[in-house]
Order: C-alpha cells, then structure tokens, then sequence
C-alpha cells in the first residue's frame, strides 16, 4: 500500500469518527454544566471498573490493554494478545454494591472480541404512601451488557497502527418502574513513539432511557486521553472528559511498578480528579490510591477512593490473561 493511500485511509477514517463523535462533542459542550449535574438516568455508567483504574483516577482510556478496557475506550481491546478476563467487586456506602465482569478473546485477522457485564445493586429501600405509611421496600438495581469489537489497522500504517474499536450495549435500569435502551462505544488509540499512546473515545452515544412517565437522557461523555511510559515501570496518565451533564473535567494518574522476584510485580497508584474536587465538599475526595501484585499473566489490584460525607469506597479486581 502506497504512503498516499495509507494518508488517505487515516485521513477518510478519523472524519468518518469524527461525523459520530463531533455531534456528541457539541452536544456535551452546549449541555455540560454544573446545572445539569446528574440530569441524566443510567448513573451507573459512569461508575469506572478495574481497581487499577480508579486508583489512577481513572485517567486510563489511553492505558488499558485487557477486557476491561471494553468499557474505557472499545479500541483498547485490539492489545488483547490470546485472551483476556477481568472481574471487579466494588463495595460503596449503604449497602450498595457494583461488580463487573468482561471476557476478550483475539481471533487473528478478525480483530479482538468482547463481552462485558455491569451490575449494581442499591439495597432494599423502605417506600411510602402519599400519607407517609410504610408500603413495603423496593430495590434499586441497574444492568448493562456491552459487546464490542476492536482490531488494529496496519493497512494505514505498517509501522505505527492505529487501534479501532466500537462497541454496542444494553441498558436496563429499576428503580420502582423498569426502563431499557441501547447505546454505543466509539473510540481509536494511536501510539506516534514508543513510549506515548493517545485515545479518543465517545461513552454512552444513544437515546434515552424511557419509563412509563419520563424518559432520562444517557451520561454521555467524550473521552481523550493520553499516557507515557517515562521509564519501564513507571507510567503518567491524564484524561479529558467532555461529560453531558457536568462541566468539562480531567484526571490524573501514576503507577510504579517494582519487582517482587522472578515474574512477580508489585505496583502503587495514585490518582485525582477535578470532577470529585468540585462534586464533592471534602476536598480529600479528589485523591484515590492503590495497589497491585502480579504475577506472570495474573493480576490482584485494591483501590481506595473517598465519596464525601458517605464514606469510603473499595474495589478490588482479578484480572488475567491466557
């Protein structure tokens, strides 16, 4: 493939992203602010997965490279190598609960497939008449099943190739009535040196979510990220997010990874976020820290991030690769 024709693919491949995404982009500029704070249904969405992520503040669009990765930027799935699954239990105040589970698998010309499944549930809560009267409880409870596809595109370029994936879900959400939609991931990752990767992504692009009364647009949020390796075991990242419902924010992060001996790792991150900073009144609530350790093709990760006068927030993530 010529060099013109490689420039001419790149080139017709990120209008064509850029047609999706550009309308989505204006869309969260002229809606984003803090009057729209939480105006949209699904919060859930935006509810990060992957211990390793949130310690890093969830500045990872342009760091993730296992299944996981199916719900920070769909394109990251094409680094799955084999196989890839992760599992995540986070634990929140009040008896809330929010577990995932994502599974990839890289079949060759045919690109990287995925599946991935989150969960929440609220607890029971106590309902009440119009006179106050107890009338028993309801549980809160919210579903998405995303299924995505990411390969990498050489033909653009045999030495540096840009990542390509997108990604279709479906959202069901119960509060006391019950409401479904579907919407869909975009994104690309690109790495121009060695030790830099950048990516792009639009989360939650779809229509929205309708109850019997009342219908609730998606979180959706355009996503561009980038991350650099400034030595072997030590990695800087940082996010820019686009949200619909809140002001444009960022994220940072960092991991350190040490040697344990033979194929074992041990990592520490931190991380932070504008978006907690001005959400939430304790200032602290923008910090999130964590660990790993890991060995061979295995992952254990722990994260740690405070939500305000509710408390502290816990996750913990399994994640290997076959």
């Amino acid at each position: 493939m010529t060099r013109k024709f490689r420039s001419l693919a790149k080139l017709a491949a990120c209008l064509a992203i850029g047609q999706v995404l550009m309308p989505a982009f204006t869309s969260s500029l002229s809606a984003g602010s803090r009057d729209n704070l939480a105006t949209s249904g699904a919060q859930f969405l935006k509810l990060g997965v992957n211990a390793r992520a949130i310690a890093m503040g969830e500045a990872y669009s342009s760091v993730a490279d296992g299944s996981d990765g199916l719900y920070w930027n769909p394109a990251s799935l094409a680094r799955v190598e084999g196989k890839s699954l992760s599992l995540m239990h986070a634990v929140y105040f009040q008896s809330i609960f929010y577990d995932y589970a994502s599974y990839a698998h890289q079949l060759g010309s045919l690109g990287t497939f995925g599946l991935g499944v989150q969960y929440l549930n609220a607890g029971a809560i106590d309902e009440t008449d119009e006179f106050g009267n107890n009338a028993g409880s309801f549980r809160p409870q919210d579903l998405a099943v995303t299924f995505g596809w990411a390969r990498e595109i050489r033909e653009w370029d045999s030495d540096v190739p840009f990542l390509f994936g997108v990604s279709g879900k479906f959202i069901r959400s119960r509060i006391i009535e019950t409401a479904s939609t579907g919407a869909f991931d975009v994104g690309l990752s690109y790495k121009p040196v060695a030790r830099l990767r950048l990516g792009l992504a639009g989360q939650n692009l779809g229509p929205k979510l309708k109850f019997k009364n009342e219908s609730d647009s998606l979180p959706m949020n355009i996503k561009l990220g980038s991350s650099y390796e400034a030595t072997p075991f030590w990695t800087i990242a940082a996010d820019l997010n686009v949200p619909r419902d809140n002001d444009l924010n960022a994220a940072f992060g960092t991991e350190y990874r040490l040697s344990a001996g033979g194929e074992s790792q041990i990592a520490g991150r931190l991380g932070y976020q504008t978006r907690s900073a001005a959400d939430l009144s304790d200032g602290i609530s923008s910090v999130s820290a964590g660990v790993g350790y890991g060995w061979g093709p295995y992952d254990v990760d722990f994260a740690w991030a405070p939500f305000g006068d509710l408390g502290n927030t816990y996750r913990i993530s399994f994640s290997g690769k076959f």
